[in-house]
């Protein structure tokens, strides 16, 4: 999975999703300032929950259409629901396209360069993160991502999976990049989790995910040298 630019509304999407939905009413509206994840299925939006979203309006640039995974905000305008479908007709408001990297079963053979990961929760099926990285102001780099799967859930076992990146030579120490040319790039990932637990019938069964990213001096600033980091959570299914 490679990404090509950064997401600049991730961290707004990231801290609507912490605080959950708005559900104020408005006469105009069922409901204002929706957002979820889900998936893009044939030019519709179906949620985690559940729910097909239809845009008929939209005040935000680009094309939820051409994604396959993403993050959305919108307000939810009618419900147009049938006796097969849960439906909504809705006003797309803003989205964050969300990659689906490749999932690899060991790192040996991979490029393991700085990522973090500071955000997990778990929707449809999803174990999804924020993934934070360095880039430069005008980067042509291509920084892809993959996830290893290193230990399958058990009841005593987490899910543990690591994520890598391939910053295509863009990082911190690299030849002819000053660290004043760094800034931070975000972004969000969704791994498939459901063949991971299906046979556990088990609430509490939880998961760690690693990643590597840079370490920092006594005056709070980032050296080239890295050190392990863990995000744990539980798979609430």
């Amino acid at each position: 999975m490679i990404m090509k630019k950064i997401w600049t509304l991730a961290a707004l999407a990231a801290s609507l999703l912490l605080t959950g939905s708005c559900t104020m009413k408005d006469p105009e509206f069922l409901i204002t300032n929706e957002q979820t994840a889900g998936n893009i299925i044939d030019g519709r939006f179906l949620s985690d929950q559940g729910l097909w979203y239809d845009v008929v309006e939209q005040t935000c640039d680009g094309r939820l259409a051409d994604c396959e995974r993403a993050i959305i905000i919108c307000d939810i305008l009618r419900n147009v629901s049938t006796s097969s479908e849960l439906a909504y007709e809705i006003r797309l408001k803003t989205f964050v396209s969300v990659g689906l990297p490749e999932v690899v079963d060991d790192t040996l053979t991979e490029q393991q360069d700085p990522v973090l990961v500071d955000l997990s929760w778990v929707s449809g099926r999803y174990l999804n993160l924020r993934i934070v990285y360095l880039t430069t102001e005008k980067s042509t780099a291509k920084h892809s991502f993959k996830v290893a799967l290193l230990e399958k859930p058990t009841y005593v076992q987490p899910l543990t999976v690591r994520v890598l990146h391939d910053a295509d030579g863009e990082y911190l120490g690299a030849q002819g990049i000053k660290a004043e040319d760094l800034k931070e790039a975000v972004g969000f990932i969704s791994i498939p989790i459901s063949d991971y637990y299906k046979d556990l019938t088990d609430y509490s069964v939880f998961y760690d995910v690693e990643y590597n990213w840079y370490k920092t001096d006594e005056d709070g600033n980032r050296v080239p040298e890295t050190e392990d980091g863990t995000i744990h959570g539980n798979l609430v299914h």
